[in-house]
């Protein structure tokens, strides 16, 4: 059994943009003066409370590929990466649809085709019929576990504001599959704030 091993080809660091939590803006913000960086967030996951009008900001997408962090085509904060950069080559996503109303979240993994190390070793890879992703990439999976306990916990405390405050909030991407147009109107309108601010003001 191989074990996964970063082959510092910066592949992710071209092809992928870097997602923030709310959370890591703190860290983000130490970086930019530690390496003098000129940085621009954009929403990347986000709710919409309809009622007050308000765009809650749970992750956030430094709006430049490569990674402004990028140097040398490697990576310049390696030891102080994001979760989203601790995840790779993982990305996951989580069914928030019928199964989640009832308390079920289920959890999905998949294999970003862009890294080196997958791609050297595609073969042995493809010839193992009972891949645990947790024996090859041990960190990488504790990454995407942490993601999603984070994930899942601000989706659950929506949800009691919902409950509670009797709100009209709903996830980015149901909106958008509503309306779009309405979507990117209400974004450089409506006014922002990080989930953390926003649970604390209800």
């Amino acid at each position: 059994m191989i074990n996964f091993k970063c082959l510092r080809c910066g592949n992710c660091c071209k092809q992928r943009y870097v997602c923030i939590y709310y959370s890591e803006l703190n860290k983000l913000e130490k970086l930019k003066n530690k390496t003098n960086k000129d940085i621009n967030l954009i929403p990347f996951r986000y709710y919409v409370d309809k009622i007050n009008e308000i765009i809650i900001d749970v992750i956030y997408r430094i709006d430049s590929k490569p990674c402004p962090f990028l140097k040398n085509n490697l990576c310049g904060i390696q030891n102080e990466k994001f979760i989203s950069c601790k995840k790779f080559p993982i990305a996951t996503w989580i069914d928030l649809g019928f199964f989640s109303k009832l308390g079920f979240n289920r959890l999905y993994f998949e294999l970003d085709n862009h890294c080196s190390f997958l791609i050297k070793n595609k073969n042995y890879l493809n010839s193992i019929k009972k891949l645990k992703l947790e024996d090859i990439f041990k960190e990488e999976v504790y990454a995407n576990l942490e993601d999603h306990k984070i994930w899942t916990l601000i989706n659950s405390k929506i949800k009691k504001i919902v409950k509670e405050k009797k709100l009209d909030i709903i996830i980015d991407y149901k909106l958008r599959k509503k309306d779009s147009n309405y979507v990117n109107k209400i974004l450089k309108k409506w006014s922002h704030k990080p989930v953390h601010v926003y649970f604390e003001e209800l």
